[in-house]
C-alpha cells in the first residue's frame, strides 16, 4: 500500500525527485518528473550474467532521455555477443543504429555474423556500419557491400570504404 501510494504521487506530480535503480526500471510513466537519475545503472551488470543488460535495455527503450547514458553503461558493461542479442529485440531503427555501433566500437570478432546478415538490413546507415565492422575484423564478406558503398555520392562514405577494402583485400604477389 505504502508503494503504491508513493507511485501515485509521483505520478500525480507530489514528488520532485526520486532516486532508485528498481522504480526507475519498472516501466512506470510518470508524464509530470522531467529529470530523472539512475544511481549505479550498470553496477549489474558487472556480475557477467548474460540477463544484466535486460533492465538497461528496457529503460533505454522506454525513457529516450535517458538514450546516451544508458548506451554508454551497456557499452562498458555488456559483452559485444550479449549486445547483439538484444537487436533482436530492438523497436526502432535508431535504436537499431546505436547498437550496431556499439558492436563496431567492440571490434569483437565474436559478432561477425551478426554484421554479415546485417549488411542485407534494409536502413542504408546499418548497412554502411555492418559492412565498416566486417571489415575491422578482416573478414571477406565485407567486400560486395564495401564495393557498393564506394559508388556512394557521400565523399566520406566512399572513401571509407575504399580505406576498408584495403583492410580487407589481401594482396598476391
Amino acid at each position: 500500500p505504502e508503494l503504491a501510494a508513493r507511485i501515485a504521487g509521483i505520478a500525480t506530480g507530489e514528488f520532485d525527485i526520486i532516486i532508485g535503480t528498481q522504480l526507475v526500471a519498472k516501466g512506470h510513466n510518470f508524464p509530470q518528473l522531467t529529470l530523472v537519475g539512475v544511481i549505479d545503472a550498470d553496477v549489474g551488470l558487472t556480475s557477467g550474467d548474460p540477463r544484466a543488460a535486460e533492465p538497461l535495455f528496457s529503460i533505454l527503450q522506454s525513457k529516450p532521455s535517458m538514450r546516451q547514458s544508458v548506451l554508454d553503461s551497456i557499452a562498458r558493461s555488456t559483452s559485444a555477443p550479449d549486445i547483439a542479442k538484444l537487436l533482436s529485440a530492438t523497436t526502432t531503427v535508431d535504436l537499431k543504429r546505436s547498437l550496431v555501433g556499439l558492436l563496431r566500437d567492440s571490434h569483437d570478432p565474436r559478432v561477425v555474423d551478426t554484421f554479415a546478415a546485417l549488411v542485407a538490413d534494409a536502413d542504408p546507415d546499418i548497412r554502411e556500419t555492418a559492412a565498416l565492422g566486417l571489415a575491422d575484423n578482416v573478414d571477406p564478406r565485407s567486400v560486395p557491400a564495401l564495393l557498393e558503398l564506394t559508388k556512394s555520392e557521400d565523399r566520406t562514405t566512399a572513401l571509407d570504404a575504399l580505406d576498408a577494402l584495403g583492410l580487407v583485400a589481401k594482396p598476391q604477389i
